[in-house]
């Protein structure tokens, strides 16, 4: 087991959390001063999910590249494939 230490981003607190880590398993969160540490902490550990947000090449547009991102957010894993298949 380990203790990894992170800033939680679900509120405007920002706490402090200190999480006990069993592998890629959270079992224990404390710092937490709201009930949205502990499933932060959770969703961080166990299944980190991002928005993605770029810019792709435009044709026949007027405008060169537009903004695009994904609709909901995806896992961490898959940011640099989505880069790659961004053309």
């Amino acid at each position: 087991m380990m203790t990894k230490k992170m800033t939680c981003i679900a509120c405007p607190i920002g706490c402090q959390l200190e999480v006990e880590v069993d592998g890629s398993r959270v079992i224990s969160v404390s710092g937490n001063k709201c009930e949205k540490g502990p499933a932060y902490a959770k969703q961080e550990v166990e299944n980190p999910t991002r928005m993605f947000t770029s810019t792709v090449l435009a044709e026949g547009l007027e405008l060169k590249m537009v903004p695009v991102r994904t609709s909901s957010p995806i896992p961490k894993e898959k940011l640099l494939p989505a880069m790659e298949d961004r053309h």
